[in-house]
């Protein structure tokens, strides 16, 4: 009985200690754009579980995700630097901003 407890007792430290350990790298994407008249930046990420942060002017919207899945911010703005920070991966094919009708 008493190497039950000490083997559950171990798991859980262990369980602890892993859980709280250091976030992965983050991975990132970020630029400039500036859109003509009659359209606004639109910004889309495609991120996988972890912490997603997607900055833009004065804004900054963290989402956490459980798995992947994609979001589209549309900013309003004309003219905007951004960037789209993860701790899990990121699908650079997707992730970027773009301009489009108001």
């Amino acid at each position: 009985m008493k190497r039950t407890g000490i083997a559950m007792a171990t798991g859980i430290v262990t369980l602890v200690t892993f859980s709280s350990g250091p976030a992965l790298a983050d991975d990132s994407e970020s630029g400039s754009l500036r859109c003509p008249a009659g359209q606004t930046v639109v910004i889309t990420e495609r991120t996988s579980a972890g912490v997603t942060t997607v900055s833009y002017g004065d804004v900054v919207r963290r989402i956490d995700k459980n798995g992947w899945s994609t979001t589209t911010h549309r900013t309003g703005l004309r003219s905007t630097s951004w960037r789209v920070a993860t701790t899990g991966e990121m699908d650079h094919a997707t992730t970027g901003a773009a301009c489009r009708r108001s």
